[in-house]
């Protein structure tokens, strides 16, 4: 069994049109909070 809800690879997150993360990578686990 896993508690693994979301995982993402190379994720860009951005604002409007201009990107302000890059390249990403994370595990986000069942019950967990978390804000980026």
């Amino acid at each position: 069994m896993t508690n693994t809800c979301l995982t993402f690879r190379d994720l860009t997150l951005g604002y409007g049109s201009h990107p302000a993360i890059h390249h990403l990578d994370g595990t986000i686990r069942k019950g967990s909070l978390t804000a980026v």
